[in-house]
């Protein structure tokens, strides 16, 4: 991604980011209070099985208002049907519409999957 569509991306971010992340993490991980700047960087380096979404997705966070809604975290509780997934997330708000980007935290954080 250029320079000026990298900010045109940032732009779009949503102000009050900084309040968006999972507390009972904090003292687990570094990376509790992710910036809308690291979390562009961890889309632009996602992985190969990750990288086209991840570039659709930058092209809606270029045109649309987005948000992050809490950075990384465990998902879910699980129910007697499923355990909890365990797997670290992301979940951002772009327009209406809610995506998790499921990470690796090894050998450092990075996107290797996007849902919606």
């Amino acid at each position: 991604m250029n320079s000026n569509a990298r900010e045109a991306v940032l732009k779009r971010a949503a102000p009050g980011w900084y309040g968006q992340f999972q507390p009972q993490l904090v003292a687990e991980r570094g990376w509790a209070k992710l910036s809308p700047d690291v979390v562009v960087g961890l889309l632009e380096g996602a992985s190969h099985n990750a990288h086209h979404r991840a570039r659709l997705l930058l092209g809606e966070m270029q045109s649309q208002s987005w948000r992050i809604l809490a950075t990384v975290h465990s998902g879910g509780k699980g129910d007697e049907a499923r355990a909890a997934d365990t797997v670290p997330r992301i979940t951002l708000q772009v327009g209406n519409r809610k995506y998790h980007l499921r990470c690796k935290a090894a050998p450092q954080l990075h996107v290797v999957a996007i849902t919606a």
